[in-house]
């Protein structure tokens, strides 16, 4: 970050999407599954628990809740990209990963995408 002028959030950010975009292409290449069973499937195999709410992915814990406790901004922020690099690997999911703190879950909901 230092050499590059970067803030440490913004490289954090952009390695995690890159991240979760391998780990799309990934799951693509070796499955048949429809693109939403398939982020199901990486996301269970990487220690989230994915439950279908509706049309929504509820994330009911976080791998990384105990360092979000203390720092949830970078932390939240980096899995929010992890999982859009996820979904826009496996497109079309027909989901966004939206910030959307709750309590007792994660802090990144996977919503129907609107518009994009």
């Amino acid at each position: 970050a230092e050499r590059s002028g970067a803030s440490p959030q913004s490289m954090v950010e952009e390695h995690a999407y890159l991240v979760g975009k391998e780990l799309g292409e990934t799951v693509r290449s070796t499955h048949t599954l429809n693109a939403k069973d398939a982020a199901v499937r990486v996301l269970e195999a990487h220690g989230y628990e994915p439950r279908a709410e509706g049309a929504s992915i509820t994330l009911v814990n976080c791998p990384f809740h105990t360092l979000a406790q203390d720092h949830p901004e970078l932390v939240c922020g980096m899995n929010r990209c992890l999982l859009d690099g996820l979904l826009d690997a496996l497109a079309p999911t027909g989901l966004t990963a939206d910030l959307d703190p709750a309590p007792g879950r994660c802090c990144v909901l996977l919503k129907p995408a609107s518009g994009r």
